[in-house]
């Protein structure tokens, strides 16, 4: 929507500056100045954007400050911002089982974790299901989008101090009980930096266990090329939801179990995967 919006007001400017030209009668040559002022206008656009929602965030929203209920317009902002970063960076993005996602309840989805598009990927795809992020604490000094987070509900998890940890799982727990949203959190903490994922977090799974919630699990490939990737070739992102653990699963199981079950559904999911590819031309 943001890159629409962009190139209609570039095509308008266009079409203001060339009919100005043509009545100051210039001589200018409108078959090769007419691309250059589209694409002029188009990235003057971007960066006036860009220099609006800082001095918006910069001014108006207080990280200090707790949010008791996510900004609509923010959390529209957040998303159209996702969705363009992974259209100029070139990723394409595949959606599967999106269909098994809950529609009549609040759920916790998990999901693994190769790189920082991860988050991105997820808000540009999955946007309609009222998902609210935990992140880690650093991220919400992002330029524009950790303040967009924050006034979006988001929470911020500092991983050094137990009891802030707790105080989040409380919040994202009264979040899904009070019908405010969905919860999404990473339970490897960190991105893995080999095909193999690192342990699950048995705490992250309380959420579910203390909401009676379900839990979503969902797995994310190739998010670790886009980098490599971008400006040269596209990089075709998978995002897979694979299946849902039954919310008195969570609630009568141990959040290890729960986690350790949740952990195998992702492993066996990428190894079927990974053959797949092999198979057809590894």
């Amino acid at each position: 929507m943001l890159v629409k919006i962009f190139a209609a007001l570039s095509a308008i400017a266009t079409v203001l500056t060339v009919a100005l030209t043509a009545l100051a009668e210039t001589g200018w040559n409108l078959l090769w100045i007419v691309p250059l002022l589209l694409i002029g206008y188009f990235l003057a656009s971007n960066v006036l954007y860009v220099l609006l929602m800082y001095l918006g965030t910069q001014f108006f929203i207080d990280l200090n400050k707790p949010q008791s209920r996510p900004s609509k317009f923010c959390r529209w902002h957040l998303d159209q911002i996702a969705k363009t970063a992974c259209l100029y960076f070139g990723a394409k993005i595949h959606v599967t089982g999106e269909e098994k996602i809950p529609t009549d309840r609040r759920f916790l989805i998990v999901c693994n974790h190769r790189s920082f598009f991860d988050p991105a990927v997820m808000v540009a795809t999955l946007d309609k299901h009222g998902i609210i992020y935990i992140s880690k604490k650093s991220n919400f000094r992002v330029f524009v989008g950790g303040k967009l987070m924050h006034k979006s509900g988001c929470l911020a998890l500092d991983r050094d101090n137990n009891r802030q940890a707790l105080g989040v799982i409380k919040r994202a727990t009264e979040i899904i009980t009070q019908d405010v949203g969905s919860i999404c959190i990473y339970p490897e903490g960190t991105r893995s930096k080999t095909e193999n994922m690192n342990p699950f977090h048995a705490g992250s799974f309380k959420i579910a266990q203390k909401a009676g919630a379900p839990v979503v699990v969902a797995a994310v490939r190739n998010t670790d090329d886009i980098m490599r990737n971008a400006f040269k070739r596209n990089t075709q992102v998978y995002l897979d939801i694979i299946g849902v653990i039954d919310a008195e699963y969570a609630k009568t199981h141990t959040t290890r179990e729960t986690a350790d079950l949740a952990q195998g559904m992702i492993e066996e999911h990428l190894e079927k995967m990974r053959k797949e590819t092999c198979d057809s031309g590894c």
